[in-house]
């Protein structure tokens, strides 16, 4: 039988305000791992009204021992900018020696962190700079998809829930060699 070793609850400890998606659908990101650590998105969201975040200081992405569940490091670069909610998974890439922790987060920015210390090494914005969040057919996007990594390149996807209508998605190929704001415009 499997055997609990640790366990953190999240909002008392952290914080963190999960957010489920609309419709009872609920998912929430898959963690991922990398030598002694689990990297995690901790689905900090929106308030009850969909108006503001209810948490702003609360972490987005927590990276925890694997053995004992002591948090090593937390971002919460997002802040008060999530749109709605963080639900995709993050990606742990090797790349020119460096472990990097890829995360896909709740403002439509993936930020890439050293996977081991959480420092910031690159960030790409997903939406267009004129692009404005709304529940209802706005043109800013969260990013629903986890980040690919293959041939030495990220691969994601931003779109919004399909509750909210028919948008615009985008798909970009990153370049996770580079440093600083990588975004396109």
């Amino acid at each position: 039988e499997a055997k609990v070793l640790w366990k953190v609850d999240m909002i008392g400890k952290f914080g963190v305000f999960p957010r489920g998606t609309v419709m009872g659908l609920a998912h929430l990101c898959s963690i991922a791992g990398y030598k002694d650590f689990i990297y995690v998105l901790s689905s900090n969201g929106a308030d009850e009204a969909y108006k503001q975040v209810a948490k702003p200081d609360a972490p987005s992405l927590i990276c925890f021992k694997k053995d004992t569940g002591d948090a090593v490091w937390q971002d919460n670069s997002p802040g008060r900018n999530i749109l709605y909610a963080q639900w995709s998974s993050p990606t742990i890439i090797e790349v020119g020696g460096r472990a990097q922790c890829v995360a896909p987060q709740g403002d439509g920015w993936v930020r890439s962190f050293d996977a081991l210390t959480g420092k910031l090494v690159w960030q790409f914005d997903m939406n267009r700079k004129e692009s404005r969040w709304s529940l209802e057919r706005g043109t800013r996007n969260s990013i629903l998809s986890s980040p690919v990594f293959a041939d030495g390149r990220i691969y994601i996807a931003s779109g919004q829930h399909p509750e909210f209508g028919d948008v615009l998605g985008r798909l970009v190929c990153l370049d996770p060699t580079k440093e600083g704001d990588i975004s396109s415009e």
